[in-house]
Parts: structure tokens; sequence; C-alpha cells
């Protein structure tokens, strides 16, 4: 049922289980969002709980007139959830042109603070100001006398918003080095981001969000399979309490800097140490999985602006959730087993894409696709 709030949401981002989860976790609390959706894919405007959707290309001046020119809405107040880099990078840039018509995303109210953080290495030297064990990071300028010393490593696109993940290398030794270095070179990036590789025991994602006057990191999401295997994409997980250590932890990083948004951070575990792997600027792609837990995190974030105040829910009993199609494919690679994927479904209490509630989306998504 409807409730009588007093603020719309526009959601911006490609077809994909983040946008998805986002809408539904808002649908479901009574928000019916406005989807602005980007790129070609179609199914996610699917779902009943969406008021309206808008279309464009990823392209960031097409972005910027739909929202500024197009998009209507019946409140006064409207927010904007970005739900990938691209889309987060081209709303902060543009701060300035929206923040008339849109409440943002924002760090201390600046235009171009969020893409300053974006870039990894300035994670880095505030992660080490709060205390953070991270791998050994290096930032380098891609000049003719670039060496490294660091092995095994891996090389990534400085800001995730200005590359893509299929950019990102692993180099074992100089000659996997040299001929990485030369690819980023034909690509035209002025530098990327070098770590040490870490093999580390396992991930864990920590979704929270901060209304820039105080934080709270909800849960962590600890990744159980990952396809591809090993620094891939999380597609069956558990959901636990916060580590009391790490929540103050976290919570001190984001307030260091004065955020007010969503955020999602990955951080590895070793031989158990923690270490910090990078922080998202956005809403993140498990974050759905929360909802169990009776956190609709995007709702969250508006309420503490709302409001003033963070509600500091906590999750009370571990559970599970799923992204089924990549689970699946690990059953089709030989990784899992069929019957370890049926024990896991079975063990699941949070779906990425089967909802009874809203079945339209993983309809249009893997049988009507199918079909044709």
């Amino acid at each position: 049922m409807q409730k009588n709030y007093n603020f719309d949401v526009v959601i911006v981002g490609s077809a994909h289980i983040n946008a998805l989860g986002v809408i539904r976790s808002l649908g479901e609390k009574g928000v019916n969002p406005i989807l602005l959706l980007t790129g070609n894919k179609r199914y996610i405007e699917k779902s009943k709980y969406v008021k309206k959707t808008y279309y464009s290309d990823l392209d960031e001046k097409e972005i910027l007139d739909t929202l500024i020119n197009k998009i209507e809405f019946n409140n006064k107040k409207c927010y904007i959830v970005p739900t990938g880099d691209f889309v987060a990078y081209v709303i902060d840039k543009n701060m300035n042109k929206l923040k008339s018509k849109y409440i943002i995303p924002n760090i201390k109210e600046k235009e171009n603070e969020i893409s300053k953080y974006m870039d990894k290495y300035e994670q880095f030297k505030i992660a080490k100001k709060n205390n953070w064990k991270m791998a050994k990071t290096k930032l380098l300028d891609l000049t003719p006398d670039i060496s490294n010393d660091i092995y095994p490593c891996i090389l990534k696109p400085a800001v995730s918003a200005q590359g893509i993940k299929s950019d990102i290398r692993i180099c074992k030794n100089e000659n996997e080095f040299k001929v990485a270095i030369d690819e980023f070179k034909n690509k035209n990036y002025r530098n990327v981001l070098l770590q040490e590789l870490l093999e580390y025991d396992y991930e864990i994602d920590v979704p929270g969000i901060s209304n820039s006057k105080e934080s709270i990191a909800y849960a962590m999401i600890e990744k159980i399979n990952i396809y591809p295997v090993k620094r891939g994409s999380t597609c069956y997980g558990k959901v636990v309490a916060v580590y009391e250590k790490e929540r103050e932890k976290i919570e001190n990083l984001i307030n260091s800097i004065d955020y007010n948004g969503i955020f999602d951070i990955d951080l590895f575990v070793k031989e158990n140490e923690i270490f910090l792997n990078e922080i998202n600027f956005r809403n993140g792609a498990l974050s759905y999985a929360l909802t169990n837990a009776d956190i609709a995190i995007t709702l969250e974030w508006i309420l503490a602006n709302e409001t003033g105040k963070i509600n500091r829910k906590n999750i009370e009993k571990s559970y599970y959730f799923m992204v089924e199609d990549y689970n699946l494919k690990l059953v089709f690679q030989k990784e899992i087993s069929i019957f370890k994927f049926i024990s896991e479904f079975f063990n699941t209490r949070v779906f990425s894409y089967i909802s009874f509630k809203d079945p339209k989306p993983f309809i249009y998504r893997f049988i009507l696709k199918k079909r044709r």
C-alpha cells in the first residue's frame, strides 16, 4: 500500500540486479520510484513498483538532459539514487546543475568530491589515516620508463567510473607486467593503480548509509560462491551482523570525509586479519539481501536525511542470499555440483531475481528472453 511520503525517488542505472534491488526494496515499503534506465538491456522496468520509466544511452549529456528537462515528479523533493559507477560519477560531476531539482549524494555538498574519492589511490590514503590495513598500493603514471618490484600484482583503472572491469590485469612477472602496461597505454589510460595481489581467504561486502552527521554499517555479507571463481561477482553469500571492531572503523572512515549517501565497502579476510579493498560511493548490488532483516537501505538513507537521524538497525540472525543465474553458471562450469546448488537454493532467504510479489522482471529476463 502506497504511503504518504512527501518525496519522490529517481533511480538511475542499467538493467542489473543493483537497480532492481533498489526498486523492489523501495516498492515493498510503499515508495514507487521513477526509473531512468541507461543502456540497451530491458527487463527491470517491468517491475510493478516502477511509477514511470525514462530511457537514455549510457552517455553523460543524454543522462543530464533527461534528468533536467524530461523527468517529472509530484513532490517538491526528489532524491537521486545512482546504481553504477559511471552514473554516480556523472551526477557528482554535474551536481551544481542538478541540485536545484534533486537531492543528491555528496561529500561536503561540493561538486566533484565523490569523483575525487572514486580514485582508488585517494581511498588508499584515507584508509591509512583511519588505521585500515590495505595491500601495498601505488599509483603509476604510464611513462616510458615505468617499472615495478611487486609481484604478483593487480593492475586496474585508478577510477572505476573511467574504466571497465574487463581491463583489470593480474601480473605474475615482469613480462606480464609490460604486456599489461602496453594494453593500458593503447587504451589511452594516463595512469593505473597497482596493488599487491593478496591471496585472501574470503571477501566481505559491507553496505551502509551516512547523512554526513553520522553513518552506519548495517551488515556484513560473507561471499561464499563467486562467479567467475575468485575475483568475480558474488552469487551466494551469508548475511551476518557487523563485527563491532570493524563497524566502528568503517563508520569513522566514512564520517571522516562528511559523506552523505549510500556506501558499499569491500573487505578481504586473510588469516583472520581484515584488509580494506575499496569503497563504492553508491548502492551496492547485494544490498537487497538486507530486506530479509527489514532494512531497505535506500529508504533508510532518505529517512536519515528527512529526520536528521539514522535508524540503527542490526542483523539479529544470519541467513543466505543468492544471485541465481551466476550460481547456476558455476554448476555448468563444474565448480559446484547440482546437489550443492539445490541445497543452497533451499537455504536461501533472498533471491536477486525470483520474487512472487514482483514476478515480471524474472519472467522477462529469463523466460521470454530464452523463448525469443
